[in-house]
């Protein structure tokens, strides 16, 4: 049986989602209050999300809260 949480991408799909702009939402369907860019890093093959949030309170709240985003090829 296939782990749900164990999904794998290949190096490929990764690099596509490079620049792709996807709303930030506070929750599942909640309010958007920012956005997301992808950046595929060649150099580690991942991809992770840089986060900006329009709300400045929330944004300071939040401070420098790394990316919660970050995927690695299947090896």
């Amino acid at each position: 049986m296939t782990n749900p949480d164990d999904t794998r991408f290949t190096e490929q799909a990764l690099k596509d989602q490079d620049g792709k702009k996807v709303p930030l939402t506070e929750s599942s369907g909640g309010p958007v209050i920012g956005e997301a860019t992808l950046k595929y890093d060649p150099g580690t093959q991942t991809l992770s999300a840089e986060l900006r949030i329009d709300d400045p309170k929330l944004a300071k709240e939040l401070g420098d809260y790394p990316s919660p985003i970050i995927l690695r090829p299947e090896s």
